[in-house]
């Protein structure tokens, strides 16, 4: 019963439950995203902290951060993402 509960609640992602290692080559996959974001953001001189799937930096270096991480995105997975700031 909570397994079908599962299924139907994530049914967009439900024909990748039981995937060999899925958790690995996510983790891999969202590595890869932010590496790609990180070397970008380095060639412009800005400086970054990732943490987990997100990038602390300077306020004034947002938008380009921003920027960064929706290209390496797209150059990783295809089609774009929507990202959220967190400037409290």
């Amino acid at each position: 019963e909570l397994y079908n509960s599962i299924i139907e609640r994530h049914g967009a992602i439900a024909s990748l439950f039981g995937t060999p290692n899925i958790g690995g080559k996510l983790q891999k996959l969202d590595s890869s995203i932010m590496g790609r974001a990180l070397v970008d953001l380095a060639g412009k001189g800005i400086s970054g902290l990732p943490v987990h799937d997100s990038i602390r930096c300077k306020l004034e270096d947002e938008p380009v951060v921003i920027q960064a991480m929706k290209d390496a995105y797209f150059a990783e997975v295809g089609f774009k993402c929507a990202i959220s700031s967190d400037t409290a």
